[in-house]
């Protein structure tokens, strides 16, 4: 569970620092390109820390040292540390989605098949990833559709993922509610 804390604490920051650049400097895409990174592999580090199946275990290290790699260098070549990363992006929330449907996988049909998972704070927290980041890739494919065509979505396409990164945030803020450590130490 301490991946996932640091991930909400570094998410809070980072969303404040985005505002920040964004009011003062008109660009946050350098916060942006790192935070993506740091997300990638402080979820990638919690999805190991959730899995039971090595093979899969070395996968995800792999892709958590060759995803910032590979973002970093498509960056350079494309000179895009100042704009906005669609490809990427949906790079990053299509594999963020297969680490979640992977758990619901392994989590149901082979680990607990009759657990009860309502009660289960790992289960919520990888709900709330599922839906934002399979939502995300859909979002982002069709961002950058969009933007090609230049047809003037992009407003309603924010106000999608704004909903999204709210929902998952309720979802994980009840996840954590029933994290038990948490009970124990609140009585």
């Amino acid at each position: 569970m301490r991946p996932f804390l640091w991930y909400i604490f570094i998410s809070v920051v980072s969303e404040l620092n985005s505002f920040f650049l964004r009011h003062f400097f008109k660009n946050n895409m350098v916060n942006f390109h790192l935070y993506t990174n740091f997300e990638f592999v402080i979820l990638s580090i919690f999805f190991i820390n959730t899995i039971n199946k090595s093979i899969f275990k070395k996968i995800v290290v792999i892709l958590a040292v060759l995803f910032p790699l590979g973002y970093l260098i498509h960056n350079i070549i494309s000179n895009l540390f100042l704009k906005f990363n669609p490809l990427f992006l949906t790079l990053e929330t299509f594999v963020l989605a297969i680490y979640g449907l992977y758990y619901f996988y392994n989590r149901i049909i082979n680990e607990a098949p009759d657990t009860d998972l309502i009660k289960d704070p790992i289960f919520w927290i990888h709900s709330g990833m599922l839906l934002y980041f399979l939502g995300n890739t859909f979002l982002f494919m069709i961002y950058s559709y969009s933007a090609n065509l230049q047809l003037g979505w992009h407003a309603s396409i924010w106000h999608i993922h704004s909903v999204l990164n709210m929902s998952s945030y309720l979802i994980y803020s009840y996840g954590l509610l029933l994290y038990k450590p948490w009970k124990t130490s609140l009585r």
